[in-house]
């Protein structure tokens, strides 16, 4: 991964399954659940705008974020992701606008 969840996350993950992992790992923990709101190919990249929602455990707040995801390719497989806080800097980052 590259960009902002980087820090948070990890910054590599391995094969499908260790993706596959992590992501139902971090819905389970934190209660969320995430959707593409959109899908756009950025030439030889492809800009994916996710919608996450969810509770806090603590306080049981809503919360949502938009944010996105560039993905590249290397060989026809995903070769890396870079995650931006804001859909639009995703955009952005492909030469993309809303």
């Amino acid at each position: 991964m590259i960009g902002g969840f980087a820090e948070v996350m990890g910054s590599e993950f391995r094969g499908p399954e260790e993706v596959r992992s992590f992501l139902l790992e971090l819905g389970e923990n934190l209660g969320w659940s995430a959707s593409p709101e959109s899908i756009r190919e950025a030439g030889e990249r492809v800009v994916v705008i996710v919608r996450t929602v969810g509770v806090g455990g603590a306080n049981g707040a809503f919360a949502s974020l938009r944010w996105g995801q560039v993905y590249a390719f290397r060989d026809g497989k995903v070769s890396a992701v870079e995650d931006y806080f804001e859909a639009e800097q995703a955009l952005e980052a492909a030469g993309l606008r809303e």
